[in-house]
């Protein structure tokens, strides 16, 4: 257990994970180290945000709501990521956790590929975006921008189908956390991220067999 870590709010959440891991054949490789997130809410917090960007273990597994999970991966950038639905039964969350804790394959996970600039915002749709949100009139926006108001809105359509914003209230909720990680991708050098590439290019250090 030294080498798995939990993120929860809820205690009884955290306690509950504790226990299917100690019931458990846990065959990690030595050294190795695994973080478990567990997001009850539809929103994350930004706190719970910042915890996830710099999270350094080997393996990570997010279990949310599909909303939650969308938007996680499409703003950060982890690799040997794993996603588990939280709609599903305990058995199903039982089985996957122990699967993942194993590196056995399972269908009950997601395993979303990431690359360096795949949801990179352009800084004219960043400027354009905070300009909108901070309540600057779509005239003055228009003229600084030099753009139009049809356009000005396919700017916020396109920001929120790459971040994986389902509604103009997700937007406003999110947009300090898409620019955190944002800022998160301007700022991570070429080493550390060559070091997690590499990581994921090659076969993944623990054993996956099909189930």
């Amino acid at each position: 257990m030294n080498n798995i870590s939990i993120q929860s709010d809820n205690y009884y959440v955290k306690e509950a994970i504790r226990n299917i891991i100690n019931e458990s054949t846990f065959m990690s490789q030595a050294g190795q180290s695994v973080a478990i997130f567990f997001f009850e809410k539809q929103w994350v917090t930004r706190h719970e945000f910042h915890s996830l960007l710099l999270c350094q273990a080997d393996r990570v597994l997010i279990i949310g709501s599909d909303v939650v999970l969308s938007f996680i991966e499409k703003n950060i950038l982890i690799k040997n990521i794993c996603l588990l639905s939280s709609k599903a039964t305990l058995k199903t969350i039982r089985t996957a956790l122990n699967n993942f804790l194993n590196g056995v394959y399972s269908v009950l996970l997601r395993y979303p590929e990431t690359s360096q600039f795949a949801y990179k915002l352009t800084e004219k749709a960043i400027r354009i975006m905070s300009s909108y949100l901070s309540g600057m009139p779509l005239t003055t926006i228009s003229k600084v921008e030099k753009i139009n108001a049809k356009t000005l809105y396919a700017y916020k359509s396109n920001v929120m189908a790459e971040k994986g914003l389902i509604s103009s209230l997700s937007l406003v909720n999110h947009w300090k956390m898409v620019r955190l990680a944002e800022i998160y991708l301007e700022n991570i050098t070429p080493v550390q991220y060559l070091k997690s590439e590499k990581r994921s290019a090659q076969p993944t250090p623990y054993a996956y067999q099909v189930l």
